[in-house]
């Protein structure tokens, strides 16, 4: 039927170990791309949380504040804006996974200790 195709032999398989190193090299070179982004996203979420919370705070009439990533909390997942006051810590703002400027308006004022 195809007399150009009478005298083919298929290619010997790979060896075990050439495939297993193919994919060792393809995945390390995925890694090599996508970790530079959430390393990038990472820390501008990180630098961008803790300006946020500064200001916001400030807005309180508070002088500390703390910022933290926190997964499981009845909160939620994201940043969590804390004021410091002595050595109590108030919840005042969920920034979410990814945090932005401060609200215009205090949500909740804190007392003054």
């Amino acid at each position: 039927m195809h007399p150009e195709l009478d005298e083919y032999e298929p290619h010997p398989q790979r060896k075990p170990r050439r495939q297993w190193m193919m994919r060792a090299v393809v995945w390390l070179a995925v890694l090599a791309l996508v970790l530079p982004g959430i390393l990038v996203t990472a820390s501008t979420a990180s630098a961008t949380a803790h300006r946020s919370c500064a200001a916001y705070v400030a807005s309180l009439g508070v002088p500390d504040y703390d910022v933290r990533f926190e997964w499981f909390t009845p909160a939620g997942t994201g940043w969590h804006c804390f004021a410091v006051q002595g050595d109590r810590e108030t919840l005042v703002w969920l920034m979410g996974l990814i945090p932005g400027g401060p609200p215009a308006e205090p949500r909740s004022p804190l007392q003054q200790s």
